[in-house]
């Protein structure tokens, strides 16, 4: 043997040892399926048992699986699977019960009624979208359909053609049990249309018909017949009279209490659980505020983390446990607007979050203290602009708490009013108020607070409503355009300063004139207040009122309002 043959022989030898490959020929693995189709069969004894548990969505998909189980489906499967599992599919028994107690419309077959408990959409448009079968037809129809497809049409007691017959007949006949009719007061009954079969064969809809009301009649009053007759004799009845609509109203009835029940524990379980959500979440939220305490300096920790907590899980005001309305709400506003997030949903919170947010809060807060912006120390007292801011605030706060607590009118700046959507509205200790506390623009940051209205401030002497509106007007013009620092609102007080005594000289000769120009005029009280208001809120008339041009004035004022000019008073 030579040594290349030996050496081809080794190779076989290792192939032939190499395992094999996890992947069998399919032949193989086709034989293996089919052993475990054959193993995992169920007798078909315990697939009804099981078929009991399915909700009406999940027969639906069994039954159009293959024709075997199709035949499994029956009519007192599906009136239980709907009315335990509840939703539209129950509302949907509940119309149809309505009709079948009474036999006023034709049984539907065990598939027809899986069809209409698992319906969505209109079945003769298939494009509208339909919760449950429309009351007193016991089809699944929009609205569109049964107006413009004609499948109902209105009886009207007004027509001439009924009122010169027996009224009464009529009557009797439309208060008949296996008579279905939407009855309308005052506009009449809308009766089905006429007969209608699905594609199978299937008779669907009320028994009686708008035509079949006055063949009724002539029924009744010709051949001296009854109305049961008629049904019995002439209507497409069902042949089973009793059968079809006792399996249905018996398995209704017997299911109805049961199903009663299982709707009572599944919401007490909706309850527990709903219960049992929100302590999980208060617990997070908590451990969250206890994590961030030892992150926050010493001096912060109950100020920043004064709270409130908000229980809607028991006040009844919401039905999900994680809806958007925090359960803490903190009293300082910054802190809040940064926590908001967390306080909703806490499972999103991660360690580096909580630094950071531990880090602005501590930063913020020691801003405050480093500029000694809550004790007003850096206003003169030598300085008239500084005296004044610093008599007017220094009655407000004195301490950082006092400053979140702080009041303009009957508003918080730690919080503003709530809106009548019931949410709060974002307030002046925000970023851009520590954004010029960073700058070191403080009497900015003081502007700011009461955004930007210092007249009432600098000028208490303006004790009317009218001489207040005219300092705030001629304030909020000379600061218009004159930077973004503190220096605008030196600038501001010192022309305002100016011009307001000239504005109130200007303000009461203005009163006098118009007492004298429009003596005469009957409604001269009227047009004082209303010019007089003018006068004191609008900026483009300031400069007229100082220079003391009343006629011009008074033209200007009177101009602006067009058709609502006083003028046509006079």
């Amino acid at each position: 043997m030579s040594k290349r043959q030996s050496e081809e022989d080794s190779i076989q030898d290792e192939e032939r040892n190499k395992p094999h490959s996890a992947k069998r020929p399919r032949s193989i693995r086709k034989r293996n399926l089919e052993a475990a189709d054959s193993s995992i069969e169920l007798p078909l004894d315990a697939l009804c048992l099981v078929m009991e548990f399915l909700s009406p969505r999940q027969l639906y998909n069994l039954a159009f699986s293959c024709k075997t189980l199709r035949g499994f489906i029956t009519t007192p499967l599906v009136v239980r699977s709907a009315l335990i599992h509840g939703g539209h599919a129950k509302q949907t028994m509940k119309e149809l019960y309505d009709l079948m107690s009474e036999q006023s419309m034709h049984a539907p077959s065990p598939l027809r009624l899986l069809r209409l408990v698992n319906g969505k959409r209109c079945e003769f448009c298939n494009t509208c979208q339909v919760h449950h079968v429309r009351p007193e037809l016991g089809v699944f129809a929009c609205r569109t359909c049964r107006a413009e497809q004609d499948l109902t049409i209105l009886w009207t007691p007004t027509w001439e053609y009924f009122r010169n017959r027996n009224m009464n007949k009529y009557l009797s006949i439309f208060a008949h049990p296996q008579i279905a009719s939407n009855w309308k007061s005052g506009s009449g009954a809308y009766m089905w249309a006429k007969h209608r079969r699905l594609s199978n064969g299937e008779i669907i809809g009320p028994l009686a018909t708008f035509e079949d009301i006055h063949r009724i009649f002539q029924y009744i009053r010709e051949d001296d017949g009854t109305i049961d007759a008629y049904i019995e004799n002439n209507l497409l009845a069902p042949s089973d009279t009793e059968g079809a609509y006792q399996e249905f109203n018996h398995a209704y009835e017997e299911t109805l209490q049961r199903a009663e029940n299982v709707a009572a524990d599944r919401k007490e379980k909706k309850e527990t659980n709903k219960q049992k959500a929100w302590e999980n979440k208060v617990t997070k939220v908590r451990r969250m505020i206890a994590d961030l305490k030892d992150l926050l300096e010493e001096p912060y920790k109950e100020l920043a983390l004064s709270r409130k907590e908000v229980d809607y899980c028991n006040n009844g005001s919401s039905t999900k446990v994680n809806s958007k309305a925090p359960i803490v709400r903190f009293d300082v506003a910054f802190v809040d607007k940064l926590l908001r997030p967390f306080v909703v949903s806490p499972s999103k919170l991660r360690k580096k979050a909580l630094v950071d947010i531990a880090k602005n809060i501590n930063e913020k807060l020691s801003l405050l203290s480093t500029t000694n912006f809550a004790t007003l120390s850096f206003l003169s007292e030598d300085d008239a602009f500084e005296a004044g801011l610093k008599d007017h605030f220094g009655t407000k706060f004195t301490d950082i708490e006092s400053l979140f607590n702080m009041t303009i009118g009957d508003e918080l700046l730690s919080y503003s009013k709530k809106k009548k959507s019931g949410f709060r509205a974002q307030t002046m200790i925000n970023d851009r108020f520590f954004g010029l506390l960073e700058k070191g623009q403080l009497i900015s940051a003081l502007a700011h607070l009461v955004r930007k209205d210092l007249s009432s401030c600098l000028f208490p002497a303006a004790h009317s409503v009218g001489e207040t509106k005219l300092a705030r007007t001629i304030w909020f013009h000379t600061l218009k355009g004159k930077g973004d620092d503190d220096q605008q609102f030196r600038t501001a007080y010192t022309v305002t300063t100016a011009l307001l005594p000239k504005a109130r000289r200007g303000l009461e000769g203005y009163s006098t004139w118009m007492e004298k120009a429009f003596r005469r005029d009957t409604n001269r009280d009227e047009r004082r207040s209303f010019a007089f208001e003018k006068a004191c809120s609008d900026a483009s008339v300031l400069s007229l009122l100082v220079a003391e041009s009343f006629r011009e004035l008074d033209k200007k004022i009177s101009k602006g309002y067009g058709s609502k000019s006083w003028y046509k008073y006079c």
